[in-house]
């Protein structure tokens, strides 16, 4: 798994991150990146509602005022920070929790919120990961 050092974005008319995004690829998401010929796109989302959940949504493309990071671990890699909030709550059903509706959650401070790594494999040829906020990125695999 090769380890990436952060790269700073590539802003093109998106709301400039406030912090660099460390990615790792693994050997088999970097050889499916680079037999791509489309970009893909990564969405980071962070739910807020009755609890807070993470989770990440592939070939969305970003939405505008959204923090992007482009290019960054791999010229065909865009990600993109979106945090999001249900218009209600719904604990006493987690199945729904996928349906809920959601709206853009507006962070007074969305650079303490955003994410500082992200990490990308590729299983059954499909495109996994996970994102989160510890420094020095992400914790290493045994």
């Amino acid at each position: 798994m090769a380890r990436l050092n952060p790269e700073p974005p590539a802003v093109d008319g998106d709301t400039a991150p406030c912090r660099p995004l460390a990615v790792v690829l693994t050997p088999a998401a970097r050889a499916r990146l680079d037999g791509r010929s489309d970009m893909l796109f990564v969405e980071m989302e962070l739910f807020f509602s009755c609890l807070v959940r993470k989770r990440l949504r592939l070939d969305s493309e970003p939405l505008a005022g959204a923090a992007v990071w482009r290019g960054v671990g791999h010229e065909r890699l865009t990600a993109w920070f979106h945090p999001v909030m249900a218009q209600h709550c719904a604990l006493q059903d987690d199945s729904r929790l996928e349906d809920l509706p959601l709206a853009d959650f507006p962070l007074a401070r969305r650079g303490a919120f955003q994410p500082r790594w992200l990490r990308l494999d590729l299983r059954d040829g499909r495109f996994v990961g996970d994102f989160g906020w510890q420094q020095g990125g992400p914790p290493d695999r045994a």
